[in-house]
């Protein structure tokens, strides 16, 4: 079986040969096919004419030179030919989406473009330029020559090495804690202290450190148990009470102003049914009369009935629009004994 790159760019690398015989021994070799229409088949279609036809080598073999379009689909393809002279003969070939002829890779764009162990190649097992030395299966043996140059080693770690006594030295101990410790009535002082300074620095803050009827007046109240009190006398001034809100209330008289009557109300209503103000109401369309209709719909029956033309035969009554097109019509039956029936409308 011959094998295609998908595609495949060289001419001389899309050569199917046949070698033919003839047709009533089917051991002489034919030599005189060349020019013949050979056929083939992709993934198993129907035959069809190839491009090219026979060229002829020598000895019955022929090749056909494939086009890279005939190649353009992955997978089986079949090559055929028979003539009176020759008998049939089919060959196989495997259209694939690498290079048969890329000695490295074969035309893997993912595999390294260089032989193993050259630079850019892959890696081997072994102990030379390029390989990856393994000791024992699972493992991968490692040279740290060149780290240990600039390893932290336990003798590096030695010389200059924090032990109990370096640490005991400047240790913070239980007493050293409690000599300075800040308690809560240190914290209190200094917080106080720290406050108070703060505040007298700021102009707009002493007045709230040395009055203290200024602070009690700009406060609400006063700050009972920490709540605020239900006392809201500095709020009451800009509150929207009842009285306030009935100064501007909107009365019966001021809606009435602007107020939408029953005039204006009841157009508005018949505009949502029949139509803009003054509107025309559109003829009815050929069509049997709706079970439920429209208002529009209910209005237009009999005004169409009584206004435009009306025929009535023996056995039909029909209705017409302006322009003399029947409309709706109904079926009329007289059963001889007193009886005239006028059926639905259709």
């Amino acid at each position: 079986m011959f094998l295609f790159q998908q595609s495949e760019a060289t001419a001389a690398q899309r050569r199917v040969y046949l070698h033919l015989v003839d047709a009533t021994d089917g051991i002489t070799a034919e030599t005189g096919e060349a020019a013949g229409q050979s056929q083939i088949s992709t993934n198993g279609a129907g035959f069809g004419n190839t491009s090219a036809t026979l060229t002829a080598v020598g000895n019955g073999l022929y090749y056909i030179e494939l086009t890279a379009g005939e190649l353009g689909t992955v997978g089986v393809i079949a090559i055929r030919y028979k003539s009176a002279a020759t008998a049939e003969a089919q060959v196989l070939a495997q259209v694939v989406p690498w290079d048969p002829y890329d000695a490295v890779r074969l035309g893997m764009t993912a595999l390294p473009n260089a032989a193993a162990e050259a630079a850019g190649g892959l890696y081997t097992r072994g102990s030379g330029a390029g390989q990856i030395n393994q000791a024992a299966n699972g493992q991968i043996d490692t040279n740290v020559a060149v780290m240990a140059a600039g390893v932290v080693t336990a003798a590096a770690v030695a010389n200059g090495a924090i032990d109990a006594a370096t640490f005991a030295a400047g240790a913070i101990d239980a007493a050293a804690i409690a000599a300075n410790a800040i308690d809560a009535d240190a914290l209190a002082a200094d917080v106080t202290t720290e406050l108070q300074t703060g505040l007298a620095t700021s102009a707009a803050l002493a007045l709230v450190q040395t009055d203290t009827d200024d602070i009690q007046t700009r406060l609400p109240a006063a700050l009972v148990g920490g709540r605020i009190d239900a006392s809201v006398g500095a709020m009451a001034a800009n509150v929207l009470t009842a009285t306030a809100i009935a100064a501007d209330a909107i009365t019966a008289a001021k809606i009435a102003t602007d107020a939408i009557g029953s005039d204006e109300f009841a157009q508005a209503a018949a505009d949502k049914v029949f139509g803009a103000s003054g509107a025309t109401l559109a003829e009815l369309a050929v069509a049997a009369p709706p079970a439920t209709p429209t208002p529009r719909q209910a209005m237009m029956m009999p005004y169409m009935w009584l206004r435009n033309k009306l025929i009535v035969t023996a056995t039909t009554k029909t209705a017409h629009n302006d322009a003399g097109t029947a409309i709706f019509s109904k079926a009329l039956t007289d059963d001889g004994a007193g009886t005239y029936t006028e059926s639905e409308a259709a």
